[in-house]
């Protein structure tokens, strides 16, 4: 089973705006699929602050991470934008601070500390969800099997994600994959042999996240 932080799907961009020193950093953060979505979403970023001086940016996406400082000192901004990501162990995120010089220099700390802190704002304003990817199996009985079936779904807090009515009845359910064993075991008790368990497929499950 699959489990890891993202951002909501649906959700709004989550934008932050911290000021240093008449520099304005305004951070954006999105939920990215791909290494695809992405780049699509810095180049997007770039392209709505075409005037800002600098678009540095990290993502965590498509099972790579990358971070750059377009033209910022090494070091000083796609790094601490990285690290707002990890320090929430997100994935499937993009994360592009845009910085409008204010005349007067930071200094690489200073630049680290302000991208670090816009990239954190951000994090802390996105809505987080947790994915759960889980694995699929299905139960066929007869009707008078019925009962004993969902009464055993119930306690062990198993959700029938969804139901087909026919000669027999067959239900599908998901669970963490190391459970199947005993799930398929416990099943066969008390039907006496009489489902036909077939396991196969991935149910994704998605909720918010404690802050």
């Amino acid at each position: 089973m699959k489990e890891y932080l993202t951002i909501e799907q649906e959700a709004e961009p989550a934008v932050a705006v911290y000021e240093e020193k008449r520099s304005k950093f305004i951070a954006s953060l999105v939920r990215a699929r791909s290494e695809e979505a992405a780049r699509e979403f810095v180049a997007a970023a770039r392209k709505k602050y075409f005037d800002a001086r600098h678009n540095p940016y990290a993502y965590i996406a498509g099972g790579k991470e990358k971070s750059n400082d377009d033209g910022e000192p090494g070091g000083t901004a796609g790094s601490p934008i990285l690290a707002a990501l990890k320090g929430r162990n997100l994935s499937e995120a993009a994360l592009v601070v845009t910085r409008y010089f204010g005349g007067i220099k930071l200094g690489a700390a200073g630049l680290y500390r302000a991208y670090g802190k816009a990239a954190a704002m951000a994090v802390e304003a996105a809505q987080i969800v947790r994915v759960q990817e889980l694995a699929a199996f299905s139960v066929e009985v007869e009707y008078s099997l019925l009962d004993a079936v969902e009464r055993y779904g119930r306690q062990k807090g198993l959700t029938a994600t969804d139901a087909l009515y026919a000669d027999k009845v067959k239900l599908t359910f998901a669970a963490k994959e190391e459970d199947l064993p005993a799930i398929k075991a416990d099943i066969g008790n008390i039907t006496a042999g009489g489902a036909v368990i077939r396991t196969g497929g991935v149910i994704t499950r998605e909720a918010a996240a404690e802050k």
